[in-house]
């Protein structure tokens, strides 16, 4: 007889282990992507300009 904590793991915790995996590996794949399209395009003074329009310092 399995308990009520050992029933939420086996039921929650493993139960979404595949569906982690295949969120990690898509996100994987996008930060891959960008980091390919930020080498051939200069996606660096995008990013910087929006940060340094947003954040001042005083």
């Amino acid at each position: 007889m399995e308990s009520e904590d050992e029933e939420f793991l086996n039921t929650f915790v493993y139960g979404s282990k595949p569906l982690l995996a295949f969120l990690a590996a898509i996100l994987l794949l996008l930060l891959m992507t960008l980091q390919a399209v930020c080498s051939v395009y200069r996606c660096s003074s995008i990013f910087l300009r929006h940060i340094n329009t947003t954040v001042t310092i005083t």
